[in-house]
Parts: C-alpha cells; sequence; structure tokens
C-alpha cells in the first residue's frame, strides 16, 4: 500500500493548482436591462441653433417648448424695411416704438421658422407703447409671457451667442 500513498498524494498535489486556478475565476455578472453594472445610457445631446454664426435675429416668438431639457424658441423670422440681413444679424436694430399703420417690420414668409435654445438666464424685456408721445413702460417677464403678448407687441430682437443660442429677447411695440 505505500505505493497507493504515494500515488494518492501526487495527484492530491497535481490537482492543488487546478482547484486553485478554478477557485481564482469568478462567476460571470449577468448582464442585459437588468444588470446592476450596466452604465446608464449618454444623456440625450442638447438641440442646435438654426441661427448660429449671427449676433441677433428679429421675429416673433410663435412657440418655447423644452427639447432635451433645454428650453428652445421657435422664431418667425421678420425684416427691417432697407436693412441688409446681414446688417441686421451683426448689429441688430434700435429698440424703439413704431408706428402700427407704418410699421418698418415685415414677416419674411408665414411657414418657415427657427428654432434656438436659450441660455439658462437669458434677459427678457417687454416694452409697450401707451401713446407715440408717451414714454415707453418696460417690464422684465419671461420668455413665455413675451410669446403671449399682444400682437402689436410681438415683433421681438433676439441677441445670440457664439454657439447661436438665445441670451436675450426685447420687444419693440407699435403704437
Amino acid at each position: 500500500m505505500p505505493g497507493r500513498t504515494r500515488w494518492a498524494a501526487a495527484a492530491a498535489l497535481a490537482l492543488v493548482p487546478l482547484l486553485a486556478a478554478c477557485s481564482a475565476t469568478s462567476t460571470p455578472e449577468p448582464s442585459g436591462a437588468g444588470s446592476s453594472t450596466s452604465e446608464p445610457p449618454p444623456p440625450p445631446s442638447p438641440p442646435t441653433s438654426d441661427d448660429k454664426g449671427r449676433h441677433y435675429d428679429l421675429g416673433a416668438i410663435t412657440k418655447v417648448e423644452t427639447v432635451s431639457g433645454v428650453r428652445v424658441v421657435v422664431l418667425d423670422r421678420w425684416t427691417v424695411k432697407g436693412l441688409s440681413d446681414t446688417a441686421l444679424a451683426r448689429d441688430g436694430v434700435p429698440i424703439a416704438k413704431y408706428r402700427l399703420a407704418k410699421s418698418p417690420y415685415i414677416n419674411q414668409n408665414t411657414t418657415v421658422t427657427f428654432r434656438i435654445p436659450v441660455t439658462e438666464d437669458p434677459v427678457v424685456v417687454l416694452r409697450h407703447c401707451v401713446g407715440l408721445k408717451e414714454p415707453l413702460q418696460a417690464k422684465s417677464v419671461t420668455l413665455t409671457q413675451l410669446e403671449k403678448a399682444a400682437t402689436a407687441d410681438r415683433i421681438v430682437l433676439v441677441g445670440l451667442d457664439e454657439r447661436g443660442w438665445l441670451v436675450s429677447a426685447q420687444n419693440l411695440p407699435g403704437c
């Protein structure tokens, strides 16, 4: 029997590395929707601006909505008689009241709109004309309030940052 004991001892010693290797490997974790180790999906990318490259734009806000957690203004673009679009985009227009009957502002279309993401804290001013010889009334408002302003107060000049995002909006009131 001493030969068998040596054989059993040798067999047992040969199994030790094999058993150690088996116990060192871990059981694979389940993957898929129910897995606790799966990473969350990436956040949605922020919206992009239709007005990138401009400093200003002019029009009427037709809608304020949220896209991927970012407020977006939908602007119906207008223009100014005698002012090129390039000059308007670069310099804006003076904020002043105008006579409704002789409006210098023209709606360029009835179907094309521009989507402009909004920075976190834009400056939004609503001006109201009481009379041609009276000073303008002004107050700070939300974009939604500007969107719902009276028809004579709905033409707005928007200021844009380098990404084309809205940083300011102020109306051009008609009397």
